[in-house]
């Protein structure tokens, strides 16, 4: 999901900044800030979760 918004707003916030720029003009700055720090803390979670349970499980081979 993380991957899908990067996409989104490297090559869908310039088309839209260049036809419709009055929709920026109403975000402000906080709300940015917070969602950015929130979809980066669950994505990182996330992938805790995983290595975590994958470790848990036995499924990474020791390379030697």
């Amino acid at each position: 999901m993380v991957a899908g918004d990067w996409w989104y707003e490297t090559f869908i916030i310039p088309v839209l900044r260049s036809r419709v720029p009055e929709i920026f003009g109403e975000i402000r700055p906080t709300f940015v800030l917070i969602g950015a720090f929130v979809t980066s803390a669950a994505f990182a979670v996330g992938w805790w979760i995983f290595g975590f349970s994958g470790y848990r499980a036995g499924i990474f081979l020791e390379l030697h």
